[in-house]
């Protein structure tokens, strides 16, 4: 491995640790909460229902009434410890287990006959649920991919349960352990989906790295030219070019990737970007301090909002406000900083609205939702 690919990759699991750090005190509290919400939502409601089932009654309104409750009390602290992927969503989580719990009952129990066995049917289903859906919660927790062994010990038991029922001689169905397995399956991913829209990605938070570092690395190519006075050296950009290439290759050679096969894109967005920067701070050829040092303060900045996108994409949590705030904030100081050497304009807060604006874009191409940009 070249040293250049093993520097990145030693600054990515640095990064990686003390964003674990974090994450434990913010980030994963409230999609973890979340998905804990509506574990216990559909366990609520499916135990609603093995008990009606098991007295051979209407299931108790009172019942499914409390377990809502509950669910919108959790929901909603959740909400109070950001950052969150998703506000208001409550509703739209609500609805999913409803139906998903619906969908349940009916294929277990299509009338209101007593029946023990559909109960322990229904017990089945909602363990496997549960089971699943804690899995998640522990990656959340972890900042990390969901265990695979945690997943299919949760799908053996349920199928060694539902075996043992179906020899029971008051099922009110038989024969129903795929259909119901397949509907677990989907409502897990389905709402994982939804409360977890970013998955782990080592890759992509590599991909991510890697262009974070080649901008910040040709706009000071630019800094010491202005300097200096004159012309970039084009040796200097030749070689963040070449890093990073080595690097982008590096990262593919993963399977979690959020994209693939897209360096022809990203290499000129990237040299786009910082051609941007350079038209609105660096005008002519001219020796500027100033500008030197604005350019060396849009590399950091640059970079360092990446990062903030970066650690997301590691671990699968919400991009860190506090971290963006800390990168705007740099910005702004280093550029009234530097306008204390006289001889250039732009503003702090007006480079800290292009920087947001096209390290955003960057970010989407790579394979981070839009809506979870901020």
């Amino acid at each position: 491995m070249p040293h250049r690919v093993a520097a990145l990759l030693v600054a990515a699991v640095a990064l990686g640790t003390t964003v674990e750090r974090s994450a434990a005190e913010s980030g994963w509290q409230c999609p973890r909460r979340k998905l804990a919400a509506a574990t216990k939502l559909a366990v609520g409601a499916l135990e609603c229902h093995e008990k009606a089932t098991l007295r051979g009654l209407s299931v108790d309104p009172l019942c499914l009434e409390t377990a809502e409750t509950k669910f919108l009390e959790r929901f909603a602290q959740a909400d109070e410890r950001p950052p969150c992927f998703a506000t208001d969503d409550a509703a739209a989580i609500d609805s999913a287990v409803g139906a998903f719990v619906d969908g349940v009952v009916g294929k277990l129990r299509p009338g209101q006959t007593r029946s023990t066995c559909a109960a322990k049917k229904l017990k089945a289903s909602e363990r496997k649920a549960s089971k699943k859906l804690t899995c998640h919660e522990s990656a959340v927790r972890a900042g990390s991919t969901v265990d695979v062994e945690c997943l299919s010990k949760a799908d053996t038991k349920f199928l060694g349960d539902f075996a043992r029922t179906d020899l029971r001689p008051d099922c009110l169905e038989a024969g129903d352990a795929a259909d119901i397995e397949d509907a677990i399956d989907a409502f897990v991913a389905d709402l994982v989906a939804a409360l977890r829209p970013l998955t782990p990605s080592v890759c992509s938070s590599t991909k991510i790295g890697a262009a974070a570092v080649k901008g910040s690395g040709k706009l000071q190519c630019h800094a010491d030219a202005a300097k200096a006075g004159g012309a970039v050296d084009p040796g200097c950009l030749a070689g963040e070019d070449a890093n990073f290439a080595a690097d982008f290759a590096t990262a593919e050679l993963r399977s979690d990737c959020y994209t693939t096969g897209d360096v022809a894109v990203i290499e000129p967005a990237i040299d786009d970007v910082v051609d941007i920067f350079v038209s609105v701070l660096r005008p002519d050829l001219s020796q500027n301090e100033c500008v030197a040092k604005k350019l060396a303060v849009t590399a950091r900045g640059y970079e360092r909002r990446l990062s903030c996108d970066v650690a997301a994409a590691r671990h699968g949590l919400p991009i860190d406000p506090a971290c963006l705030s800390a990168a705007d904030d740099f910005v702004i100081e280093g550029f009234a900083n530097a306008e204390l050497a006289g001889g250039c304009q732009f503003m702090g807060t007006e480079m800290v609205t292009l920087i947001t604006a096209l390290t955003n874009g960057l970010a989407f191409h790579l394979g981070v939702p839009a809506a979870l940009l901020l």
